[in-house]
């Protein structure tokens, strides 16, 4: 799903807390404005495996850009890591967008 850097900020959940789909959204709409909307950002498929007050997010994400020698799409696979705070907010911890691909 690629979505345009005029996203929306997301809105919490019925409680007034974000759920931690709609945190790691806002950290991409902070990047996009980062960057001053100089790329397009999509997300593609997401797990989150929860254990305890910890979450592991692996998610693809893409990204389309233009350099000098053309028109860039890359698709990362990128892994991070949540950690529910007191009052029930979650804080990334860990934030690898470039996922695996550190292995190579």
């Amino acid at each position: 799903m690629q979505s345009p850097v005029s996203m929306a900020r997301p809105q919490g959940d019925l409680h007034g807390i974000p759920s931690l789909e709609h945190v790691v959204r806002a950290a991409f709409v902070r990047i996009v404005e980062h960057v001053r909307h100089s790329f397009v950002v999509g997300q593609g498929r997401m797990e989150v495996i929860e254990g305890g007050d910890t979450a592991l997010v692996v998610m693809e994400s893409t990204l389309a850009y233009d350099e000098a020698d053309g028109h860039v799409n890359v698709t990362r696979r990128a892994t991070y890591v949540f950690r529910r705070e007191a009052g029930g907010r979650w804080a990334c911890t860990v934030d690898n967008s470039y996922g695996t691909d550190l292995l190579a």
